[in-house]
């Protein structure tokens, strides 16, 4: 690059202890924003779709406006300041939200109030968060010369990349951990707010507002700044430079059109493939999960020693050894569920976008963000073409199918206790040479309710008979026994099995899709705990239900369904996974449907679309935005772009939280046109650049 800006190693590792942390604080505040989506996932219709989309949308509109006050303060108080309100702010807010949700579900108590308690929390947390964009840019504006900033961009691409795989796959795993109670959804909240408060700490003492201020010499970055004396603005000279700039109006809109992209991918796919394809929640697509840590461990090593050969190698070899390192950090995070995907399109869109624009386009941002709206429309045009509606026939089934009961005679004979029995008897079954749902099985064991025994699933194809697994050796104190001799054991056959056809369920006989299977079973009345009653209306235990009936039949355990297997119909009892419940407690079939489009093609387009979308946003927000806003205005730019956004977020927050609830083919339908319009504005500044002197 000719335009190449010199700095020296101690400048390069200063600048990145100023700039690491500031995006691992930028991560953590994605943590503690999108956690609103992992939590309403996990609670069901206690939040409705139209509740997120309400809460949501506030809150994207209290982010976007805000920033009418926060660009043009942060360009005079200074990105650390602002930094620092934007953890402090938000990591209290996201505890707010914690205690407000742990009291509500502990107590038993349904928060009815719940869309405005959360609307007004979430809305302050959104404000607080506001800061954070407008800061990091201001901050690295004197930090980076315009040559640079194109690599910013992957940097700003990947700290979003590396933000959401917090808030979408971390958050989820959390809710999984063992220690947690079922109603345990307030965890996603306090969790971010320990980690934002910790950074906030740490920035006190680490984070510079320009080099001059941490011991080095400032320098001419050759921005719209470029010449003029280093000093605040007044506010109305500001916004008079940045409202009248065509480039940046035309990059304002252009990113509105991307803040109803960005989201209505991020968070309306994970919906999607939740409540109408009913994927299991270790798909890769949903929350994933890292079965072997040894492989990722192994891939991360290698990634290392990578970066490290290629310090040491020059031309061609070290890019290659770049590029080798970082496929290999990322590749675990491929089957580290929807924010892994997430991280994994941030990093390569932010980086691959930034790059290019530096090295292609001589600094220009436009065209390196035009060749990614122009692929982001062809998927999202594809993308209708692959919602689909599930079928009633079932693709898969946890439901349990075999069920071992120890006899505590027969145990005490064997000189073994129960604890013993169940563990020997898994031990024997992982190492059974089972077909590939042996780990599946392992992990899928349940107790009896007495504790004296346990019951899993085994693939209907390859179920061994009662036989076959009476011959598993168990064994005390150094004698050989069989599962056989202390145990019964029994195949359940009144489950849904793979293959299955659901014709009625729960007194339901016109089911069109999957969706209606669902709701048919949540909708079958519960006997409530606590002072909740069922609310028939919204089919859950409620302590100020909407409406209810007195003639109610609640669940007796069991849900009659008829099934069509294997050419003949079948009526069959299966188990109610919840016939008591508390308030806010959903009901969940321990299966899921086929699905007329393999989820991999729906799940390619959303990472393409999300490629595009990241990798535009970090190039025109995070870095247009320095270079048309310059260190003086950075912060303003930031504020009036990044507002449009979350204006465009807004309109999509509250569009599709109706629309989705009356027909999913509406989500791409309203995606396509925006698409469209963005490619088109990006097309009008497409020979855009700032004029600066540059130099050191």
């Amino acid at each position: 690059m000719s335009n190449a800006v010199q700095h020296s190693q101690a400048f390069k590792l200063r600048r990145f202890f100023n700039w690491f942390p500031m995006g691992l604080a930028y991560a953590l505040l994605y943590m503690g924003r999108y956690n609103l989506t992992v939590a309403k996932n996990e609670l069901g219709s206690l939040m409705t779709k139209e509740d997120f989309g309400v809460i949501f949308g506030i809150g994207a509109l209290v982010y976007g406006v805000a920033f009418i006050v926060n660009g043009p303060m942060v360009d005079r108080i200074g990105g650390r300041l602002g930094i620092l309100i934007a953890t402090l702010g938000a990591g209290l807010m996201n505890l707010a939200m914690g205690l407000y949700l742990y009291r509500a579900l502990s107590s038993g108590m349904t928060p009815t109030h719940i869309r405005l308690v959360f609307m007004l929390l979430y809305s302050g947390n959104m404000y607080f968060q506001s800061f954070g964009a407008v800061s990091i840019v201001k901050v690295n504006a004197h930090w980076f010369h315009i040559h640079e900033r194109g690599g910013f961009s992957g940097i700003f691409g990947t700290m979003i990349a590396s933000g959401l795989f917090l808030a979408f796959t971390v958050n989820s795993w959390m809710l999984g951990l063992s220690f947690l109670p079922e109603n345990g959804q307030w965890f996603v909240f306090f969790v971010p707010a320990g980690l934002l408060l910790t950074i906030f700490l740490i920035e006190i003492f680490l984070l510079k507002d320009s080099p001059s201020k941490a011991g080095y010499q400032d320098f001419d970055t050759g921005d719209a700044s470029s010449g003029e004396e280093d000093k605040p603005m007044p506010v109305f000279e500001l916004y008079k430079r940045i409202l009248t700039n065509p480039v940046i109006i035309t990059v304002a809109l252009i990113e509105f059109c991307t803040g109803v992209l960005r989201n209505g991918v991020m968070h309306w796919i994970p919906f999607y493939l939740k409540e109408v394809w009913g994927l299991k929640g270790s798909h890769m697509f949903r929350n994933g999960e890292w079965t072997m840590p040894w492989l990722v461990a192994l891939a991360f090593a290698v990634a290392i020693v990578s970066f490290v050969i290629a310090r040491k190698t020059k031309g061609r070899r070290a890019a290659w050894l770049y590029i080798f390192g970082a496929l290999a950090f990322l590749a675990p995070f491929v089957q580290g569920g929807w924010g892994g995907l997430l991280f994994v399109a941030g990093v390569i869109g932010g980086n691959v976008a930034g790059w290019v624009s530096d090295l292609f386009f001589q600094s220009r941002r436009a065209p390196a963000a035009g060749g990614l709206y122009g692929l982001l429309v062809l998927c999202v045009v594809l993308m209708f073409f692959a919602i689909k509606p599930a079928t009633t026939q079932i693709a898969w089934s946890d439901t349990p199918n075999v069920q071992v009961t120890f006899d505590p005679q027969r145990l005490e004979a064997a000189n073994l206790s129960m604890e013993q029995a169940v563990e020997m008897s898994h031990r024997a079954l992982a190492a059974l040479d089972a077909p590939q749902t042996t780990q599946d099985l392992f992990t899928n064991l349940e107790p009896l309710r007495n504790r004296n025994g346990w019951k899993g699933h085994f693939d209907p194809e390859h179920r061994p008979d009662p036989d076959s697994l009476a011959t598993l050796p168990i064994g005390g104190d150094g004698s050989a026994v069989t599962l056989g001799e202390v145990a019964t054991i029994n195949l359940v056959e009144d489950g849904l099995w793979p293959g299955d056809t659901v014709i009625a369920i729960a007194g339901v006989s016109e089911l069109e899709d999957w969706e209606d299977v669902v709701h048919a079973v949540q909708c079958i009345p519960a006997t409530c705990e606590g002072a909740s009653t069922w609310d028939t209306s919204r089919c859950l235990c409620a302590t100020r239900p909407e409406a209810t009936r007195d003639d109610l039949v609640v669940s007796t355990g069991v849900i009659q369904t008829t099934v069509l297997r294997g050419g003949t119909t079948m009526d069959l009892e299966i188990r109610d996974p919840r016939p008591t419940q508390t308030a806010g407690d959903e009901r969940r079939l321990a299966a899921g449907p086929a699905i007329p489009i393999s989820p991999y093609f729906l799940g390619f387009l959303a990472f393409l679309l999300s490629v595009c979308v990241i990798g535009a946003h970090g190039l025109l927000s995070g870095t247009a935005t320095m270079d048309f806003g310059g260190r003086r205005g950075a912060g303003t730019a930031v504020g009036v772009i990044d507002g449009f956004v979350y204006l465009g977020t807004f309109v999509q927050a509250v569009s599709l939280g109706f629309l989705t609830t009356k027909n999913w083919i509406c989500l791409p339908l309203f995606l396509i046109p925006f698409s469209l319009i963005g490619f088109y504005l990006l097309t009008r500044i497409w020979h855009a650049k700032p004029k600066g002197r540059g130099g050191h």
